[in-house]
């Protein structure tokens, strides 16, 4: 499997994915370095990206024919997800137990929760451009656990505020009321009763990029600028990190390396085990979007609870800084790993 890993380097068309998304992280980095891009920028681009783009994204993912295996696909990915989340959770207890358990927690949310948004969901989208409905379904419904573990179970755990009626429906609206979930489950809907619903002149009712293909086109149009804007704010936002000061500490090279390696291969031998046993049926385009969807960088919004609460902050910015870093290496090597086991024995494909 090795040896057709390291064959798959000479993929063009994710080497040409990956160096762009890397160039342009670079650009960002360095406009923010000479103050082209100015501190105010940042937010700028983290509205269009949360409030536009990645809604658009969202939307689009959904605009595919159903079929009623997809809805139990989705299914597993979702319990899935929490699975995955959940488990490398409880297992950071053991690789952090002298922290003590509190620390153990927090460095346990850094082990497990990525910048899915903002570097899975844009990396997906540009390497299966041509077909890119499984696997942008499958981001879709990793981004629901995501959203429950980020906003839910991180936001408690590192603020220590108690789940009092209030605080749990502010951080249930921030997990659901938000253009990115509304979006998604917008399109989640009409994907779901496209077949249900009258079919005027044979085209479902509700899908959009089918009734009203020259109104619709702005939305793929405002998809595809994910990837450039997410690049440009993951290199604005390095551009203003303590560079020096991450790479002395050794404790946050370890929990980054936990994130950006270990968190993926665990993905991936829990699905080489589901789908030699049976339990799951997925093809390579969601396998590759699950485990990629758990290579991503630390999250920003994640470090910003820890900076906010002052638990950990100075560990968690490291983190982030790191673990961006060390995507130059994970990205490729676990895009061939499962490129290489799908192609083996290792990973039945469907």
């Amino acid at each position: 499997m090795l040896a057709s890993a390291a064959g798959l380097l000479a993929d063009r068309s994710f080497l040409s994915v990956f160096c762009a998304a890397m160039l342009t992280i670079l650009l960002g980095w360095g406009l923010r370095k000479k103050n082209i891009l100015k501190a105010e920028s940042r937010p700028v681009l983290n509205t269009l990206l949360l409030k536009l783009t990645i809604p658009c994204l969202a939307f689009d993912a959904f605009m595919t024919s159903f079929h009623g295996g997809e809805l139990r696909r989705n299914l597993q990915i979702l319990l899935l997800a929490f699975a995955l989340y959940l488990s490398m959770i409880a297992v950071s207890q053991l690789l952090f137990y002298r922290c003590g358990r509190r620390r153990a927690n927090l460095y346990g949310l850094c082990f497990a929760i990525g910048q899915l948004s903002l570097y899975s969901m844009p990396i997906l989208r540009a390497i299966y451009r041509e077909e890119p409905a499984e696997a942008m379904l499958t981001a879709s419904m990793v981004s629901i656990a995501f959203r429950v573990m980020l906003y839910l179970y991180a936001f408690f755990s590192i603020s220590g505020l108690q789940m009092t009626g209030g605080s749990l429906k502010s951080s249930l609206k921030k997990a659901f009321v938000s253009p990115v979930m509304l979006a998604m489950f917008a399109g989640f809907l009409i994907w779901l009763t496209q077949n249900l619903l009258p079919q005027p002149g044979g085209l479902p009712l509700l899908r959009p990029d089918l009734r009203w293909p020259a109104l619709y086109a702005v939305v793929p149009q405002l998809a595809n600028l994910v990837n450039p804007l997410a690049m440009l704010l993951i290199g604005a936002t390095l551009g203003e990190s303590d560079l020096q000061s991450a790479l002395r500490d050794g404790k946050s090279w370890w929990i980054a390396f936990l994130r950006m390696f270990a968190a993926p291969l665990y993905t991936l031998a829990v699905l080489c085990l589901t789908q030699r046993l049976g339990w799951t049926h997925f093809g390579e385009p969601t396998v590759m979007a699950v485990v990629l969807c758990f290579a991503a960088p630390l999250s920003a919004v994640l470090c910003s609870f820890f900076i906010t609460y002052r638990q950990e902050a100075d560990t968690a910015a490291r983190v982030c800084l790191l673990s961006t870093l060390m995507c130059v290496v994970s990205t490729p090597l676990f895009y061939c790993l499962v490129r290489a086991a799908a192609q083996s024995a290792l990973l039945p494909v469907y």
